[in-house]
């Protein structure tokens, strides 16, 4: 998804790109992995995001925190389950 960012900046930009930064596609790649069953692929991308995101936006960060979880439920980690859950 990354490659949707060079246009960035253009002035005929779509409406909807004000929001839409590295991380926002980190985060949408590793939502795109959880839905295709790939955790391994999904919790490092949660993750390094997860540590850079503002407390501010609470609803994002519960949200991608329950992403991450299903993402350690798929990777049969319950431990790290338990760990993200308490994150929330």
């Amino acid at each position: 998804m990354s490659e949707a960012l060079p246009c960035h900046g253009d002035a005929e930009e779509p409406a909807w790109l004000y929001w839409v930064d590295e991380g926002e596609l980190q985060i949408m790649d590793a939502r795109v992995y959880i839905e295709l069953h790939r955790p391994l692929w999904a919790v490092p991308l949660l993750n390094d995001m997860l540590f850079r995101y503002h407390t501010t936006h609470g609803r994002e960060l519960e949200l991608y925190l329950s992403w991450l979880a299903v993402a350690y439920v798929d990777a049969n980690e319950p431990e790290a389950v338990a760990r993200s859950l308490a994150a929330c």
